[in-house]
């Protein structure tokens, strides 16, 4: 009896213990199975696009916990779950905005502006032996193309002037953000919304230095203030007066005959011909193929077609870059008190070709390429006996007794000037105004001394460039054309020689780089310094490249492959507009006082932007194309219209930001279109719209749907930035969902849910990349582990769908997989809304 009491006690004692054992088993059971659940449903929201989350707005306080568990009542309601024991579950979910705060995540109000972070914490929730308990999964979700205008940047723009006034109709705008901008007002006051972080801002105005913040840290809900000073833009004077292109050697100097001491010791009738290479290459004239690249040919008075080709012996064969190069009978002779040494000689040695031997004479001398094309030449007439020049350039050297013993003809080196220092360049193809006639009886006589390839000159000019421009990189000029003027010479001969030149007026005070264009030729010049009020000539010494000659030089000699466009710009009343820009890729340049532009494109076809990205916000944009020949100038003008910009925001139906729509405005009137992607923030602009009334709406497809459809919003004046409000934009999907049991008992493994509107086949079609682009719409969804399915279909007023679940069953024995469904036809949602009780049952 002692025993069976004792043993009685043990096991009562040991019951005991097990109760208590397995009631710490089925509440680590309902705790994983409420883990599970939870997963479930966090993995299932973070599937959903980010704008689609919609964050919690109405909620539940559940006082069954301390302090209450608050979660979402409307957009993801709570749901049972009842398995296992009969012990209901519930799932509930919670949405909010959310913010880092130094190393912690806080939520945010609904009401505020969404930060592109939303905080996603899942409940499930029991009551367990008279005991509530919870668990619960907290995520997040991101959207990295969110950033919310959640601070604010504003200050005053002030004139660099006597008492530091207000600069109204400045124009302040966030570096690389063009669409956080602001015009100042009358009191030079702004103000604009930006994302918080960190950014440089800019101030400009008209006629005025632009003026750059340093970096700037703008915190959320705060407002940083930054002031801007802008200094009037002063402003000085480019020109030049000897702009010229390249040229090519050129015939610098006749002498028919000079009765003086020869290389053999001998009295000679020593006739010779100077060239010069005014480039910056040198030129070959004997290659020794037998047929000289250079040939010298002479015409003598009378004369006509091919003339008489001079044989030459080459001492040297190249011409150096801005030297001279001599030719004569002789191979060296006696004049102006030294001797001076031929480069090539006549084959017939002391032979005269030039001089008759006679008398005075007309006649030409041409420099000939291998193929008998005339590269440059001189004439000369002899009019006293009415014998013309058999050939010249342009007009005869001017002198009427034809060329004798002791005559000098010298080409000038510069426009009407003739200066033995300088190199004998001057080229405006006419030998009638580029050529000095010095004859035997004139006193100075050999005062220009013949030069060979050891003498070199610096160059002065060229060839006097017609029809080019200027332009200078300043932001501010406009380019300026090159114009021909000229200088004369004194009597007898009165000549008028052409040159080239330019004045580019208004070029801000600063250091900038100038182009000069004419034709196929073009030339950058670095380091024009311009001054307040003064004029800067160039070339100059501090140039890069740089003259140190004094005559200001402007050689123009790099070859191009640009064409270049010019024109007007006028607004809709035809008055001309300065200071628009234009663009062409890098390219720009801006309009002058007159409207007038110049600017160097590259040849072919291509796109002129004229004020790109409403750099002047008072008129719209436009972008043309236009299509330009190398070295041509093409005509193109512009007409702007007074422009402004629509504003709004596209929300989702909780109000947050909802990026990436497109929305459009259109007026019906004139036919204008413009359009805009909502950013981040979910606002958009739609810029450089013509002043006039639109109807803009959201472009949204048939799976969502606008309210308002359409707003009406006008712009009444250039400049104008008109808030016209904000579209909600709502899925066109819908949702059928429903329970799968069998026997009775939630399926819990998952069974696949297809919905389409054709006919299902069992099993389900292969669908690959192949037909799925044009194949109708699939829709599936795999049922939870609470047996229910929720699945979205685009909602239809039209179509109804076919539904078929497939149900996997596993033999035990051979562990094969076979599927059987279940079929539903006729079904039919409209957008935005929830068929439920769309059930399968397996008996």
């Amino acid at each position: 009896m002692v025993a069976m009491a004792v043993i009685t006690i043990g096991v009562v004692g040991s019951m005991g213990t097990f109760r208590y054992i397995a009631a710490s088993i089925r509440l680590s059971r309902i705790r994983t199975i409420a883990q599970n659940l939870a997963q479930e449903e966090v993995e299932s929201l973070k599937n959903t696009p980010y704008a689609m989350l919609l964050v919690t707005t109405n909620t539940i306080s559940d006082n069954n916990f301390d302090p209450p568990i608050v979660y979402d009542a409307s957009n993801y309601p709570p749901s049972t779950i009842s398995m296992w024991g009969g012990v209901p579950l519930t799932r509930a979910v919670y949405v909010s905005y959310a913010a880092p705060f130094g190393n912690d995540i806080s939520t945010v109000s609904y009401t505020s502006t969404d930060p592109g972070l939303k905080l996603i914490r899942v409940y499930v929730l029991w009551n367990q032996d008279g005991q509530w308990r919870n668990f619960s999964l907290t995520n997040l979700l991101e959207n990295p193309n969110v950033s919310a205008l959640d601070a604010t940047l504003s200050g005053r723009v002030f004139l660099d002037a006597p008492g530091t006034p207000p600069l109204p109709g400045a124009q302040v705008e966030v570096l690389g953000s063009s669409n956080w901008q602001a015009l100042t007002d009358s009191n030079g006051n702004y103000s604009f919304n930006v994302a918080h972080g960190s950014y440089t801002v800019i101030a400009s105005s008209t006629s005025h230095y632009t003026q750059e913040s340093p970096l700037l840290s703008v915190p959320a809900g705060l407002t940083t203030t930054q002031d801007f000073t802008l200094t009037a833009t002063g402003t000085g004077t480019v020109s030049s007066y000897g702009v010229y292109v390249d040229s090519d050697l050129l015939v610098s100097q006749v002498v028919a005959d000079t009765h003086t001491l020869a290389g053999d010791g001998d009295i000679h009738d020593v006739e010779y011909v100077e060239l010069f290479n005014p480039t910056t290459h040198s030129i070959l004239l004997d290659d020794g193929s037998g047929l000289p690249p250079v040939q010298l040919n002479f015409l003598p008075e009378g004369g006509a077609g091919a003339g008489t080709t001079i044989p030459l012996v080459h001492v040297s064969s190249i011409v150096p870059a801005g030297s001279y190069y001599l030719i004569s009978n002789a191979t060296s002779f006696f004049a102006l008190g030294r001797w001076n040494s031929a480069d090539a000689r006549y084959a017939n040695l002391y032979s005269n070709v030039i001089w008759n031997g006679t008398g005075p004479s007309a006649g030409a001398v041409r420099l000939l390429d291998s193929a008998g094309n005339i590269i440059d030449g001189v004439g000369w007439s002899h009019t006293g006996s009415g014998k013309q020049a058999p050939w010249s350039e342009g007009g005869p050297v001017p002198q009427s007794g034809g060329l004798q013993a002791g005559d000098q003809i010298v080409r000038m080196s510069s426009a009407c000037l003739s200066d033995p220092d300088y190199g004998r360049a001057y080229d405006s193809d006419d030998n009638a105004n580029n050529f000095t006639y010095n004859p035997n009886s004139s006193a100075g006589f050999f005062t220009i001394p013949p030069g060979n390839t050891a003498t070199a000159a610096p160059v002065v000019s060229g060839v006097p460039a017609r029809g080019g421009w200027v332009s200078v990189d300043d932001g501010l000029s406009a380019a300026a054309p090159l114009t021909i003027r000229y200088s004369a010479t004194a009597a007898p001969y009165n000549q008028s020689c052409p040159y080239s030149s330019f004045q580019l007026n208004g070029v801000a005070t600063g250091t900038w780089t100038a182009i000069v264009s004419s034709g196929t030729y073009s030339q950058a010049i670095a380091g024009v310094v311009v001054t307040q009020g003064s004029t800067t000539p160039i070339l100059n010494a501090a140039t890069s490249p740089a003259d140190a000659t004094g005559f200001n030089y402007l050689p123009v000699s790099s070859q191009t492959a640009d064409g270049y466009l010019s024109g007007t710009i006028r607004d809709g009343n035809g008055a001309p507009l300065s200071g628009i820009v234009l663009a062409d890729g890098a390219a720009q340049t801006v309009s002058g006082a007159t409207g007038l532009y110049f600017m160097a494109v590259s040849s072919g076809a291509s796109t002129i932007a004229v004020n790109p990205n409403q750099k002047n916000p008072l008129y719209v944009s436009l972008s043309a194309p236009v299509s330009v020949q190398t070295g041509r100038v093409t005509a193109h003008d512009s007409t702007l219209s007074q422009g402004g910009t629509l504003a709004g925001y596209i929300a989702n139906p909780d109000l947050s930001a909802l990026p990436g729509i497109v929305v459009a405005a259109t007026n019906a009137g004139s036919g204008t279109t413009g359009s805009a992607v909502a950013d981040g923030t979910g606002h958009f602009y739609i810029q450089n719209l013509s002043t006039g009334t639109y109807a803009v709406a959201p472009v949204v497809d048939a799976t969502q749907s606008a309210s308002p459809a359409s707003i009406s919003a006008s712009l009444a004046s250039g400049g104008d930035s008109v808030f016209v409000g904000t579209f909600t934009v709502s899925g066109g999907m819908a949702t059928i969902s429903g329970a799968i049991s069998a026997a009775g008992q939630a399926i819990t493994t998952g069974v696949l849910v297809i919905a389409s509107t054709e006919a299902i086949s069992d099993p389900p079609p292969a669908v690959d990349a192949a037909n799925s682009a044009a194949g109708v719409p699939y829709y599936a969804a795999s049922s939870r582990t609470d047996g229910t399915y929720s699945l979205q279909v685009r909602g239809s007023t039209t179509a109804a769908y076919n539904i078929r679940a497939f149900y996997p069953i596993v033999n035990v024995i051979t562990g094969a997989t076979n599927y059987t469904s279940k079929y539903a036809g006729g079904v039919s949602v409209w957008p935005g809304a929830t068929l439920s009780g769309q059930n399968f049952t397996w008996p």
